[in-house]
């Protein structure tokens, strides 16, 4: 992996469940044999 990256999580798109602050995230899976370049951004899917 290069010097710069980031991986990200969402939020929900219910206002009611942003109010209590209610979070979620799926694993983010990096493979084997995988290039990740600098600057990028990687989102769950």
């Amino acid at each position: 992996m290069a010097l710069t990256f980031s991986l990200h999580a969402t939020h929900s798109l219910d206002y009611q469940s942003r109010e209590r602050w209610e979070t979620f995230c799926k694993p983010i899976v990096v493979e084997d044999n995988v290039w990740i370049g600098g600057h990028v951004v990687i989102c769950q899917a």
